[in-house]
């Protein structure tokens, strides 16, 4: 189903009450725009550089050695681990 634009969201107020109407406006999309004209905090050659990283490491034949690699040692380092998991969460 394709909904219609709503006529009134522009002047209904958000969650906070605040009208989104008299918010200052930042220029993000300027902020975010590179030189060559990409926006966000990737580039194609960085995206390029991952991939062929990525595809050497599967192609090394590490990838089912590197869970157990990074595996607690230990039960302190374990509980460390899950605070932080758990930190990371909130």
């Amino acid at each position: 189903m394709i909904r219609a634009p709503d006529k009134h969201a522009a002047n209904s107020r958000s969650a906070s009450g605040a009208n989104a109407t008299h918010r200052p406006q930042s220029d993000s999309k300027a902020a975010l725009a590179t030189k060559d004209g990409v926006q966000g905090e990737d580039t194609y050659e960085a995206e390029r550089e991952f991939n062929a990283a990525e595809r050497k490491f599967v192609a090394s034949g590490k990838v089912a050695a590197a869970p157990r690699a990074a595996a607690p040692t230990s039960e302190a380092e374990r509980q460390a681990k899950f605070a932080a998991e758990e930190e990371r969460k909130r």
